[in-house]
């Protein structure tokens, strides 16, 4: 409708232009009633190409403006959308690993003896736990934040010291469970209680759309 619109008003503007050059000629030539022909073609241009523009402008307006709020609405709408769906995954996923982490926790306990006793053997141990989890990671740590065991896979990205508040969760029997956009992960910390000062670090990766809701638009 907009397209046709604009047509017509292009046609009717290259008649007026056509009708008054020629009247110019007529003009130049001093023409009898030039004047007057001047007069009714201009009044009579006008009042054709007048309601063609005004229809045009008005179309071009509401077409706009409709699309751009439809589109607006419904980019709004899918990117809310998509972050309930990613807050859902995050939640969910850190439920689960809260869960890994007591699990692994208590087989870690009943292997204390071992990080000094046979330290190789004991990595091994920790490196199946975390593999057995679908972890990227998995730590042991002293409170200053010394590794004394270590078990990464591909994904697994660099290690980060326990932070301040983690441990103070960790300290009361709580699963601390961090959220890490960055990085597109999930830390669980837990202390180990047959180990005096250490603690259970784990990380594992979560689906960048879940992290970043925006860019799976």
């Amino acid at each position: 409708m907009l397209g046709l619109s604009l047509a017509l008003s292009a046609i009717m503007a290259g008649i007026l232009v056509v009708r008054l050059s020629r009247v110019w000629r007529a003009w130049s030539s001093a023409a009898s009633g030039a004047r007057l022909h001047v007069r009714f073609v201009t009044m009579f241009s006008l009042a054709a190409l007048a309601p063609a523009i005004i229809i045009a402008a008005f179309l071009g307006f509401t077409f706009s403006q409709g699309v751009e709020r439809w589109f607006s609405q419904r980019v709004e709408t899918t990117i809310e959308n998509a972050a309930a769906v990613g807050r859902a995954y995050v939640g969910i996923a850190s439920d689960d690993l809260s869960g890994e982490v007591l699990a692994m926790a208590e087989d870690l306990n009943r292997a204390a003896r071992g990080l000094t006793e046979d330290p190789e053997r004991y990595r091994a141990f920790l490196r199946a736990q975390t593999q057995a989890r679908a972890l990227a990671s998995a730590y042991v740590v002293r409170t200053d934040g010394e590794v004394l065991a270590r078990a990464e896979e591909g994904d697994a990205r660099e290690f980060e010291a326990p932070t301040v508040e983690g441990l103070s969760a960790a300290n009361q029997g709580s699963v601390s469970i961090r959220f890490d956009q960055d990085d597109d992960r999930v830390i669980g910390l837990y202390r180990l209680r047959e180990y005096g000062d250490a603690y259970l670090v784990v990380t594992r990766a979560l689906a960048p759309w879940a992290c970043h809701p925006a860019q799976a638009v």
